[in-house]
C-alpha cells in the first residue's frame, strides 16, 4: 500500500507499507490499522485511493476498498477514488507510469533522493500515493 501526506501542497511523508502472505482476518484488520494510524497521526482532511480496474481487483482488495470507504466517511473525510487515467491526467497528461514518476519528480525534488531499492512494483506505488494526494 503506497500512502502520501501533503500538507499545504507540501509532500511531507511518504512510502510503501506491505503485507505479504495469505489473506488471512488479521492481515486485512493490519491493514486497516495502518490506514487509520495514518489518518490520526497526520490529522488527514482527506483521502485518495486509487482504484485498480476491474479484471485486476480481488474480493480482499475489494472489501479493503470498503472499508476505507466506511472509515473515511465516519471520520467525516474527503474520499476521492482515482484511476490510472486520472493519475496520468493530474500529472501534466502523462502517458505511462514512468512519465508519472518524472512528472513527480520535478515537482518534488526530495523524490530524486528516494531510494529505488524496493521492488518496483513498491517503488511504482508511492509515485502513485503522491499523484493521488497531489490531484
Amino acid at each position: 500500500m503506497g500512502y502520501a501526506i501533503m500538507s499545504d501542497g507540501e509532500l511531507v511523508d511518504w512510502g510503501v507499507k506491505s503485507f505479504k502472505g495469505k489473506w488471512t482476518k488479521e492481515r486485512e484488520h493490519k491493514i486497516l490499522q495502518i490506514f487509520q494510524r495514518l489518518v490520526i497521526d497526520y490529522q488527514v482532511s482527506g483521502v485518495a485511493i486509487k482504484i485498480s480496474r476491474s479484471a485486476q481487483r480481488s474480493k480482499n482488495l475489494e472489501h479493503i476498498y470498503l472499508l476505507i470507504r466506511t472509515s473515511t466517511k465516519k471520520k467525516r473525510l474527503r474520499l476521492s477514488e482515482l484511476s490510472i487515467e486520472d493519475l496520468k491526467q493530474s500529472c501534466s497528461e502523462a502517458k505511462n507510469k514512468q512519465e508519472i514518476m518524472n512528472f513527480l519528480k520535478r515537482r518534488f525534488p526530495e523524490l530524486n533522493k528516494c531510494p529505488s531499492s524496493e521492488s518496483y512494483n513498491d517503488y511504482l506505488r508511492q509515485f502513485e500515493a503522491i499523484a493521488g494526494a497531489d490531484f
